[in-house]
């Protein structure tokens, strides 16, 4: 019966052994949450600052084209790709060109020349090897 009881004593200490660990590790992982508290700003906080950064940047590349359009504007004739146009459709509206030259035309479907026009351009160039 000692045999047991010894066990037992042995095992409670064991265990209040790894309890008393597992106390000290839960208070140094609280201890370091609470001293980076000070250091990392709210997540809302940061959440506001991200959309408000979203959004300068966002006027930032407007003004950029808005500032390319009126370069582009004073040109007789623009050029671009079909891709180029399609990515630059807004650009292109602003500088509201009534001649285009369309390079790699061969390789664009019709829907998609015609998605990238703008609606001032009164003649197309195409230009482009048939696949």
């Amino acid at each position: 019966m000692r045999d047991g009881m010894a066990r037992n004593s042995t095992l409670y200490k064991s265990e209040k052994a790894l309890r008393e660990a597992r106390a000290r590790l839960e208070a140094a992982a609280d201890r370091e949450i609470e001293g980076r508290r000070g250091v990392r700003p709210d997540a809302k906080r940061l959440a506001r600052l991200g959309m408000e950064l979203g959004r300068a940047q966002a006027r930032i590349a407007d003004l950029q084209s808005l500032e390319s359009a009126d370069l582009l504007r004073g040109a007789d004739v623009l050029g671009a790709t079909a891709t180029g146009a399609a990515k630059n459709k807004t650009l292109l509206e602003a500088a509201s060109p009534t001649v285009m030259v369309l390079e790699e035309a061969g390789l664009a479907l019709e829907a998609q020349v015609l998605a990238a026009l703008p609606m001032s351009c009164r003649q197309l160039i195409m230009i482009g090897e048939q696949v």
